[in-house]
């Protein structure tokens, strides 16, 4: 008789790679729920849980995602 080898158990807070794809439609999962975090969102909450309000940066394409980003968190963006 032959034996399907069994999954890999997962890492506790983990789900497999064709889970976190799936969207909250039709009740699948919606990884955003799914607490992921990205790293404008670290970036931001450190600098606030530091007390910085105010950032001052040169205008650019490789922060120009995370001064938006910092301008709808409610902090003051000096470019």
């Amino acid at each position: 008789m032959l034996e399907t080898p069994a999954k890999p158990a997962n890492k506790p807070g983990t789900m497999p790679a064709e889970d976190t794809a799936k969207t909250a439609s039709g009740g699948e999962i919606d990884a955003q729920s799914q607490g992921e975090t990205d790293g404008f969102t670290l970036v931001i909450d450190a600098l606030k849980l530091n007390g910085i309000d105010t950032v001052f940066g040169l205008p650019g394409i490789p922060i120009t995602d995370l001064t938006r980003r910092l301008q709808a968190g409610g902090m003051r963006v000096i470019s």
